[in-house]
């Protein structure tokens, strides 16, 4: 599934264009009509694309200033449903490489399981909460590097205290989206 970006502005505001741009290099303007724009990108799966945008006004004169980043991983993961799935290797291992897609967009090359923690998770496994510390610390290295914030974790992990949950992935998946 691909995420999708919606741009807004505020009712009555006449704007004529919005400036669409991906790493820092305009990609399009994007003509505004009364129902709202689009803009159609041909994205390649398993990569992340760092987004922003400005707002022209109808006299082409005032133009906002750029918003935050916004951040597209094309990347599918599996389905999570707390209580209900197993969390496995698997489920961390889509997680590095989304991390692995994001310092991509940010020219920085592959991190491993090896570079993050030890012991290094595998399947069939014990899977530690330094294990789940090390994808966090490791997501928001990779965040901050392309200038997108996240905000907090719902619960700080506690080695030997901690269990693993599904919304510790979820939470992950959708900071690499």
């Amino acid at each position: 599934m691909q995420p999708d970006r919606r741009i807004a502005h505020a009712p009555g505001e006449r704007l004529r264009l919005y400036q669409i741009a991906q790493d820092n290099e305009a990609l399009r303007l994007a003509p505004v009509n009364v129902f709202g724009t689009s803009a159609s990108y041909t994205l390649t799966s398993g990569t992340t694309y760092v987004f922003h945008v400005l707002a022209v006004d109808s006299s082409g004169g005032g133009v906002s200033s750029y918003t935050a980043n916004d951040l597209v991983t094309t990347m599918s993961f599996a389905n999570i449903q707390a209580g209900v799935t197993h969390i496995a290797f698997s489920h961390f291992d889509e997680v590095l490489t989304a991390i692995n897609a994001i310092r991509l967009a940010n020219g920085d090359g592959p991190t491993s399981w090896t570079t993050i923690t030890t012991p290094v998770p595998a399947f069939n496994v014990v899977i530690y909460a330094a294990h789940m510390q090390a994808l966090r610390t490791a997501m928001t290295s990779a965040l901050a590097n392309v200038s997108v914030t996240a905000p907090g974790y719902t619960d700080s992990l506690v080695p030997g205290v901690t269990p693993i949950k599904a919304q510790h992935i979820i939470e992950l998946q959708q900071r690499a989206q």
